[in-house]
């Protein structure tokens, strides 16, 4: 069997949500199938073969065109519909898109999205104008009825789909993310503890936060929880406790650094920035 994929997302400068469970998955699903054909697809103007993951297994092909962005999302896929992803890579029996994005397939090839979520859908005031226009563009709607059959990776997605979009519940299936062996229990003298404490200069007590900073991540709720935690702490059980938010800056945070900015315990809230995948399991342990 011959299997597409959209790997479009593993171009991005920085892994985080859908860049890395695409990666992982594809990565896992190459250790374990030696047999069928894999073709693996991404479009992009400029050169960035050097961000993709390596893959050297001999049942898998890398294809790549390069017309610019706008113009193959807006104008190619979709006005033209041109062209066909499962063409372009020489014709496949199934496709997957690990996320929802422009995209053309034809009729006769078997299809299959995962969605992560539709918070867009629900909540469009957390997100740029920019962000709910491309959201928009896409035609969701339409999008998702091509598909033969779609993954959700929550029960509550699985119910968005089906509500906002209409889609026949019998074609959505909850698949649950999957866990990188890394994330483990580390014992508790292994020097990567103190490497990665000193690393990001972080205190022995803290209560974390990872996630990209923007509202639908509801980190000013964070900010105010912790402030009136220490507020009320009438026995200094928490007074040694400190907030760290990890994780870059997405759409609309501003309001965020707002409320650092009024708490009266800013000295105690760390901003980290982006985390390198490697570096995460010890900050959770």
């Amino acid at each position: 069997m011959k299997i597409g994929i959209d790997i479009r997302t593993l171009t991005d400068e920085k892994y985080s949500g859908v860049s890395v469970y695409t990666n992982n998955l594809v990565q896992e699903l190459l250790k374990l199938d030696k047999s069928n054909e894999y073709r693996l697809y991404y479009n992009c103007a400029r050169d960035l073969s050097a961000r993709l993951p390596k893959f050297d297994q001999i049942n898998v092909q890398i294809i790549k065109t390069s017309y610019p962005n706008k113009l193959f999302n807006y104008i190619l896929q979709k006005l033209a519909h041109y062209p066909k992803f499962d063409q372009v890579v020489g014709g496949v029996d199934v496709f997957w898109a690990p996320h929802n994005n422009f995209i053309s397939l034809s009729s006769n090839v078997k299809k299959v999205i995962t969605i992560h979520d539709l918070s867009f859908w629900r909540y469009p005031e957390f997100f740029t104008w920019r962000k709910n226009f491309w959201h928009k563009m896409l035609g969701l709607k339409k999008l998702f009825r091509q598909f033969d059959s779609i993954v959700a990776v929550s029960e509550n997605t699985r119910q968005d789909i089906i509500e906002l979009a209409g889609i026949n519940p019998d074609k959505v299936s909850v698949i649950y993310s999957g866990l990188h062996d890394r994330y483990r229990p580390i014992e508790s003298g292994d020097p990567i503890l103190e490497q990665i404490r000193a690393k990001y200069d972080l205190h022995s007590r803290f209560i974390l936060f990872l996630g990209t900073l923007e509202p639908r991540k509801n980190v000013q709720g964070i900010i105010e929880a912790y402030n009136h935690l220490r507020a009320n702490d009438q026995t200094g059980k928490f007074k040694d406790l400190k907030l760290v938010l990890a994780g870059a800056t997405g759409w609309k945070f501003k309001g965020i650094y707002d409320e650092y900015n009024r708490s009266p315990y800013q000295a105690d809230i760390k901003f980290l920035g982006y985390v390198a995948c490697e570096d995460k399991p010890a900050l959770y342990n």
